[in-house]
């Protein structure tokens, strides 16, 4: 219990320090990180293992979320279906 708020926290610790921070909401019951921040997302963690072939810095970037603390967000998948997707292999 607890551990978004623990992971959201820390993250912003980081970002506070000026640190190139990136929270990934591996909670793919109920990806609450982008609920709590208040974030609207297009994409999550699934159109990552979905374009791991193609990935680059810049396709990255645009999957994942901004908080206006100033760190990054790769969140979970909203659709059961789609948290499924993403394997324990996506996450090596």
């Amino acid at each position: 219990m607890g551990t978004t708020t623990a992971a959201i926290n820390f993250a912003a610790l980081c970002a506070r320090q000026n640190l190139s921070t990136v929270l990934v909401d591996l909670d793919m019951d109920s990806g609450d990180a982008a609920c709590y921040l208040g974030l609207r997302h297009q994409y999550s963690l699934a159109d990552v293992a979905e374009n791991l072939e193609q990935l680059d810095q810049a396709m990255l970037e645009g999957i994942m979320a901004r908080d206006a603390l100033g760190f990054s967000v790769l969140c979970a998948p909203e659709e059961v279906e789609r948290s499924r997707q993403v394997s324990e292999q996506h996450l090596l």
